[in-house]
């Protein structure tokens, strides 16, 4: 599993439409942009396999300062991690990083240039308990910036039955830290 231990220099951050819309920044491809972030395993979480990076992850406690959750490091790259799994468990992963806004389980920053922005949606419909829920692929489509409300060029048919889901931004990473909540 040598291709494992290649440095990841981009990666892919998905930022949800509703943090975006709240207390998201706008940005363009090649500004410089930092998220707190948390590394999820891509495949589990239903993303195309095409945006994934495939790595190895090694767990670690997670530091001292923090309330919960896990750390997570990966080919120099360091986040959170919300598994199950133990500190010292390494995993092949086809990962993504995900950015929170909110609440993250501990800072882990990461910082760099967007090489690329997608916007995601995906079409949705109503079961008969009036559940509404995602069906079919979601639809990546570029964006050369950011608007405050998300709207895709609507590749698909039916415009009625489309959810805005967020943001797939490229990030070159520059800089990776941890630190404590102030």
């Amino acid at each position: 599993m040598e291709w494992l231990n290649t440095r990841v220099r981009v990666w892919p951050v998905f930022l949800s439409s509703t943090m975006h819309h709240d207390v998201g920044d706008l940005f363009s491809v090649g500004d410089r942009m930092a998220w707190d972030v948390e590394l999820i395993d891509g495949r589990a979480a239903g993303w195309p396999w095409y945006v994934l990076v495939d790595v190895m992850a090694r767990i670690h406690a997670r530091p001292a300062w923090a309330l919960s959750g896990a750390l997570a490091e990966a080919n120099g790259l360091r986040a959170c991690w919300r598994g199950p799994e133990r500190p010292g468990t390494e995993l092949a992963l086809s990962a993504g990083l995900v950015a929170d806004l909110w609440n993250p389980l501990f800072h882990a920053n990461v910082a760099g240039v967007v090489r690329r922005i997608r916007t995601v949606a995906y079409a949705h419909a109503q079961r008969d308990d009036g559940v509404w829920m995602p069906f079919g692929p979601r639809v990546l489509e570029d964006v050369e910036a950011t608007a405050r409300w998300l709207k895709t060029a609507h590749t698909i048919e039916d415009m009625s039955n489309v959810h805005e889901d967020g943001l797939l931004i490229d990030l070159a990473i520059t800089a990776n830290e941890l630190k404590p909540f102030d």
